[in-house]
């Protein structure tokens, strides 16, 4: 048996002690192993709830969209009803004004395939069947009055 005061001159009880104690240096690196480990984990829960994050506000960026290209005269403007989202048939929205002859209305509420039609002052309704818009989407439509 070994004897830890006693220094060895015997080739084997001087390997089992060096073996020794490379197997007690190895535990402590065991256990950091094992930290690292948590520590990714919590990264990856981190990391999965800003994806999440992401792509709800890339939904929430993709936006239906109506171009309208007419001229309503000065001093008039153009207005969209219809059935979904913000949309109504009663009353509705002003588009705005982006030239002499361009309309736009956008729409992050839209969530299936919605009809509308485009009204000057929201009363004079424009000649034709109703249009539709299609989530996230650009409708681009030339009305006539």
């Amino acid at each position: 048996k070994l004897n830890p005061t006693k220094k060895s001159t015997n080739r084997r009880e001087t390997a089992k002690s060096s073996v020794t104690k490379k197997t007690s240096e190895k535990k402590p690196k065991a256990k950091k192993a094992v930290a690292k480990n948590t520590a990714t984990k919590k990264e990856s829960a981190s990391q999965s709830v800003v994806k999440a994050v992401r792509k709800q506000k890339a939904i929430e960026n993709e936006k239906t969209a109506v171009i309208a290209k007419v001229n309503v005269g000065f001093g008039n403007e153009l207005f969209i009803r219809g059935e979904s989202g913000e949309l109504s048939w009663e009353k509705g929205l002003p588009m705005s004004c982006k030239g002499s002859d361009e309309w736009h209305w956008e729409s992050s509420t839209i969530e299936k395939p919605t009809a509308f039609k485009l009204l000057i002052n929201d009363s004079a309704w424009s000649i034709g069947e109703n249009e539709t818009a299609i989530p996230s989407a650009t409708c681009n439509t030339s009305p006539t009055f």
